[in-house]
């Protein structure tokens, strides 16, 4: 609880030095996202993907990496309507298996 508390101070921090020396714009052209294991912590409340991407929005991110399948066509749409992206995600490929990865990725990479 302690590290959470150091973190958000910092972000807080950061965003008050942003707002006094009136730095509303990145000069960045690279995307600038967070790893959704961030977001996902066991002593944080649960958030939907549209409150993720509220918030990701509001503190400057351009987007989030998704660590799972489940999910992720809903995150991509709540996330593409805060105008942010979904950068990256983890697939297990076993090709000793039939079917060596889940089926529904191929609804899901013409979407990333």
């Amino acid at each position: 609880m302690y590290k959470l508390k150091i973190v958000v101070a910092l972000i807080m921090f950061s965003l008050c030095i942003n707002a006094l020396t009136g730095q509303s714009v990145r000069n960045l052209k690279n995307p600038i996202f967070v790893f959704n294991n961030a977001l996902n912590k066991q002593d944080l409340p649960s958030m939907s993907y549209g409150e993720q991407a509220s918030l990701l929005k509001k503190l400057g991110f351009d987007g989030m990496e998704f660590k799972k399948i489940t999910g992720i066509l809903d995150a991509i749409d709540a996330f593409k309507k805060q105008g942010l992206n979904i950068y990256t995600d983890y697939l297990k490929i076993d090709i000793d298996q039939k079917e060596p990865y889940l089926l529904e990725w191929e609804q899901v990479i013409p979407k990333l």
